[in-house]
């Protein structure tokens, strides 16, 4: 069984793809001018990514937390607004 799955990844198949996408628990997305820029299934690395994007972000800590209360995070930097969304 799989707990975590790298979407960027995948390329065994249809068959293995339906499975792996059948078992996510947690899918994040980062969207900036209506386009999806990067997205995760675990949102340790997807900090990592926005972090690497934009080094001003908050932390892991701080994402983690706010992501308990609301699946909606709104993050501007220097003009660019970023809509960070936990939809699993």
């Amino acid at each position: 069984m799989f707990t975590y799955v790298n979407i960027f990844v995948i390329d065994y198949g249809y068959n293995y793809i339906c499975l792996m996408i059948r078992d996510l628990k947690s899918l994040y997305t980062a969207v900036v001018d209506n386009k999806v820029v990067f997205f995760e299934t675990n949102l340790k690395f997807f900090i990592e990514k926005l972090n690497e994007v934009e080094p001003t972000a908050r932390n892991y800590q701080y994402h983690y937390r706010e992501f308990k209360k609301t699946d909606l995070i709104i993050f501007e930097n220097e003009g660019k607004k970023y809509f960070l969304q936990k939809l699993l």
